[in-house]
């Protein structure tokens, strides 16, 4: 059953949004933004970054989309071996603490973690080409199911 909620304005342009009752998130066909249905606000994603051999994570604040896809094809390779067994990574965090994290050891591949606490969900995949860790960076974003999560394992 594909029943609609009340439609609502996107808070970042004003378009009209009609949201089905299974979506969580709606994406704006007008400006791209991606709004909670339920808050009806901005769904908003921080980064950080964890320096290659560091225990230390810095917190980066907000980032789009765009600026997120950019650092994922700029992140540095680590070394098979890294200081510490700690590669360089960056991360993504929604506003319920759920996150997917990046590390690179090879041109083409990368490792993802992803942490989903409320679903208990802990998963951790290896070696996805480019475009398929973009396309599990668009899923987080856009609050969906990640495409790629069957290629992932129980960490």
């Amino acid at each position: 059953m594909n029943t609609t909620l009340k439609p609502f304005k996107c808070p970042v342009c004003g378009a009209p949004l009609t949201p089905s009752q299974e979506q969580k998130f709606i994406k704006c066909d007008y400006c791209g933004s991606v709004i909670d249905v339920l808050t009806e606000k901005k769904r908003e994603i921080t980064w950080f970054h964890q320096p290659l051999g560091s225990e230390n994570v810095q917190d980066k604040g907000v980032i789009s989309l765009q600026e997120a896809m950019a650092l994922l094809e700029k992140l540095r390779i680590s070394p098979q071996n890294p200081p510490n067994g700690i590669p360089e990574s960056i991360g993504f965090q929604d506003e319920t603490g759920t996150f997917i994290e990046f590390a690179r050891y090879s041109q083409f591949l990368y490792d993802v973690r992803y942490e989903n606490v409320k679903d208990n969900e802990f998963l951790i995949g290896y070696d996805f080409p480019l475009h398929k860790a973009q396309q599990l960076l668009i899923d987080f974003f856009e609050g969906r199911e990640l495409r790629w999560k069957n290629f992932m394992k129980p960490e």
